[in-house]
């Protein structure tokens, strides 16, 4: 199956002490789709564009003073937001190995655009690679073990470029 997202959203913007809040409209798309490829094992992917909706897809976070994870500030005295466009996807295969064992296997991409406006500390793009093992002994309660690594490149320094590692640990039970 294939399914089809969209975001439509005004963006209001409110600089504390100074005048009146800005608005801007912002939004997205996203298509995904998971294919049986062999039995037991299907293929997931997503590609997504979209201005204004870094807080629904990353967190670009404050890397620099004059950006958020929406929208950014050309500068010091600029009050009018510009939102930030923003395109990237991942894929993933999961397997399910026994009938209550499973692991998933993905990689993701996230780009931002604008860079010559924005500068600075901003964030330009990030990768991920994830890959996870979960158990379901019974239909209403699962475990779950994900290892995530992720890069980030900011856009002034290309050399600044930052890792992470992340592992954790996940118990869901539904009634």
């Amino acid at each position: 199956h294939v399914q089809l997202g969209g975001l439509l959203r005004v963006f209001d913007y409110h600089e504390t002490g100074v005048g009146d809040a800005h608005y801007a409209p912002t939004g997205g798309v996203n298509v995904s789709s998971v294919l049986k490829v062999i039995p037991d094992t299907n293929v997931k992917f997503c590609a997504l564009y979209g201005t204004g909706i870094g807080g629904y897809v990353v967190d670009f976070g404050s890397v620099s003073k004059k950006e958020r994870k929406d929208f950014y500030l050309e500068n010091d005295k600029d009050i009018t937001p510009k939102p930030i466009d923003s395109w990237g996807g991942f894929a993933g295969i999961e397997r399910r190995w026994f009938p209550k064992v499973r692991s998933t296997f993905a990689y993701g991409y996230i780009h931002t655009t604008d860079e010559l406006k924005r500068g600075g500390n901003s964030f330009q793009q990030g990768h991920f690679v994830s890959t996870s093992l979960t158990y379901h002994p019974t239909e209403q309660l699962s475990f779950g073990l994900e290892y995530l690594y992720g890069h980030r490149t900011l856009i002034a320094d290309r050399n600044d470029q930052k890792d992470a590692h992340r592992i954790q640990a996940a118990l869901k039970f539904s009634l």
